[in-house]
């Protein structure tokens, strides 16, 4: 395992090396899905940096820790760029295409069906031991949220600080959880 829980195999991946530089890339499976990966570093002294690019369905993302299916459900196809490797701040710039999913909240009998152009994107990082989703924007037609997300072990939620939830002309408000 690359990272706790993050299984990479069955990689077929392009090497390519030039003036201090090394490049990585190309598909493999990460804990059994499809995903096209990428690593560089860009000389001896730079840090290096990672890509992602993958469509993960409902399994996938358990497979990963990642459980939403109380929100969401549905393909989303991700991009993810990360940094800081092996600094122990691992950051994560995230773009998810949201155009196949679902989105329900149960508490306000609220749900949208997959609908195009419906877009999040975010960075996931740490705030001590709690990992954190910073800058959290899911827009799309209809529909606008901004905030923060603070996560709990197992990624579960342990707190959301919305700044805007627009969910059409009756649900527009914002919430802290």
């Amino acid at each position: 395992a690359i990272m706790p829980g993050i299984d990479i195999a069955a990689a077929k991946l392009a090497i390519s090396a030039r003036r201090g530089s090394l490049k990585v890339s190309g598909p493999a499976r990460i804990n059994g899905f499809p995903a096209q990966i990428g690593w560089e570093r860009a000389g001896l002294e730079s840090k290096p940096k990672a890509s992602l690019t993958a469509t993960l369905d409902d399994d996938d993302r358990k497979k990963l820790g990642i459980d939403i299916s109380a929100f969401m459900s549905g393909p989303m196809k991700l991009k993810a760029d990360f940094s800081n490797l092996g600094s122990g701040d691992l950051a994560m710039d995230a773009e998810v295409d949201l155009s196949e999913a679902s989105m329900r909240l149960s508490a306000i009998n609220w749900s949208r069906p997959p609908t195009a152009k419906t877009v999040a994107t975010f960075t996931y990082g740490r705030d001590g031991d709690r990992p954190l989703l910073k800058d959290l924007v899911i827009k799309g037609p209809g529909l606008s949220i901004k905030g923060d997300v603070a996560l709990g072990p197992k990624n579960t939620l342990r707190s959301a600080e919305f700044s805007q939830v627009w969910l059409n002309e009756e649900n527009n408000f914002a919430m802290t959880v």
